[in-house]
This record gives structure tokens, C-alpha cells and sequence, in this order.
């Protein structure tokens, strides 16, 4: 198989799981529950054959496959779609990122994707063989947990971006975010996702941890928040990349 930064690929955003790549080097790639498909997505969300992409000419064309649920492409519910580079694809549970084969297509997110692990379906606890239909408010609570887990993102001062996903985002002394601050020993504070938002909590009580000027242990996040950690400052934002 052809490395991940030689070709076309999916990031495959796995809930509670790391990050995996599934490289696309055929020209027809069918997506969905059965074990058939190109790329396997182990999920009652997820029909039999939910989706196809095809390249033509240089291009590559999603389109769905009389799925029960159907897909969005950047959060607008689509039949068909020509991908772009970034283009993020929600399909059932799962989130999936197109993209390219240009070399800085090997970054997502300031982040180098070409050491993610292959993906994996095995991995995923697989569910039974018949397709959950899901009800518009279900659709709609996804599609809102899945953009506050996947755009949600701590704002610097000097427009740095970082987003924590589902990997705890430190702050502190050789941390992810660094801070400075009389009592700055190690990591001082961390956000993380807890099912339903992120959450920032305290890592030690010498450091002050502030949300809307508010001294804090812990405590859920939303969009807008003024979040100070140390001396410095940062905002919590929903980030639409699309």
C-alpha cells in the first residue's frame, strides 16, 4: 500500500480513539457498514453501502447511495459532491476528512498526519445488521455534539488556533499552550472532552485559573468564553473552517 502522503485520504476522526488514515488508491471507493465495503464504518448510523466515491479525471466525487441517513459535506446535508481538500464528511457517527495529495495536505489542523495509524475498522465494536434510522432531532444533536467536539477550539491573542478534539490540550511549563506565571511548574491546567463539551480544569492550586474572571477547578466550556490560565488569556470558540 502506498504511503498516506503519496496519495489521496480520509482522516477518519474515531470518538474516543485516536486519529486513523485510510490512503484512497482505487479509483472506486465504496463506504459504509458491510464488511465489502473500501472503507468499513462498523455502525448501526451507517448503512450497508452508504456511499460511493469515485475519481474522475482528476477529481473525486462522493455521492450517496440511497442511504437511510444520508451525509453532510461541512455541516450541509448533500446527495453528491465534488471534494476539495478539507472538505469534512459527516456520515453517521463518523466524521471524515478528504484530503489530497499535496504536501501540505500532510498537515491537518498544524498537525502532521502521515504517523496516524492506518485505519483499523477492527477496532470499532461493530453493531447489529440492521440500519438505525435516525429521527431529525437525533441528525440534529449529532451534528451539534460533533461540531462543538471537532471545532471547538482555544483562540491566542496573536490568532493561534489550537483545537483539543478528544486529546487533552495542556497548559503550563513544556506544554501544548505554554503560560507564564510565578507558580508555573509542569502542566497547570488541561481541557479535555467530557461526552458533551469541552472542559477545563485546574491542575494546581499555585496557578490561577480563571473562565469570565471567575476562579475555577473545573468547568464546562462555551463558545465565547474569556478563559485565563497564569498571566495569559484566550478565548474559547466553535471555529466553522468551511
Amino acid at each position: 500500500m502506498d504511503r498516506p502522503h503519496n496519495v489521496p485520504k480520509l482522516l477518519i476522526k474515531l470518538m474516543h480513539q485516536q486519529n486513523q488514515l485510510c490512503p484512497l488508491t482505487v479509483d472506486v471507493i465504496h463506504i459504509g457498514r458491510s464488511e465489502e465495503c473500501d472503507v468499513i464504518l462498523p455502525n448501526a448510523s451507517v448503512s450497508r453501502v452508504h456511499a460511493i466515491i469515485t475519481k474522475e479525471d482528476d477529481q473525486f466525487v462522493i455521492r450517496d447511495n440511497d442511504s437511510q441517513n444520508g451525509f453532510r459535506i461541512n455541516g450541509e446535508t448533500a446527495k453528491e459532491h465534488v471534494l476539495e481538500s478539507g472538505d469534512e464528511i459527516h456520515l453517521g457517527v463518523f466524521s471524515l476528512v478528504f484530503l489530497s495529495d499535496r504536501l501540505e495536505d500532510n498537515y491537518y489542523r498544524g498537525r502532521s498526519v502521515t504517523y496516524l495509524p492506518l485505519y483499523n475498522p477492527k477496532i470499532i465494536e461493530s453493531s447489529d445488521d440492521s440500519t438505525f434510522a435516525m429521527s431529525m432531532r437525533d441528525k440534529n444533536l449529532l451534528a451539534r455534539k460533533s461540531s462543538l467536539l471537532y471545532h471547538g477550539c482555544i483562540t491566542t491573542n496573536d490568532g493561534r488556533f489550537f483545537y483539543p478534539e478528544e486529546n487533552p490540550l495542556t497548559f503550563g511549563k513544556n506544554a501544548v499552550i505554554s503560560v507564564s506565571h510565578w507558580w508555573v511548574f509542569g502542566v497547570v491546567a488541561e481541557i479535555s472532552w467530557g461526552d458533551k463539551a469541552h472542559i477545563i480544569a485546574k491542575s494546581t492550586w499555585l496557578c490561577p485559573v480563571k473562565v469570565n474572571g471567575n476562579n475555577i477547578d473545573k468547568q464546562m466550556l462555551k463558545a465565547g468564553d474569556k478563559v485565563q490560565v497564569g498571566n495569559n488569556h484566550f478565548t474559547y470558540t466553535i471555529r466553522q473552517e468551511w
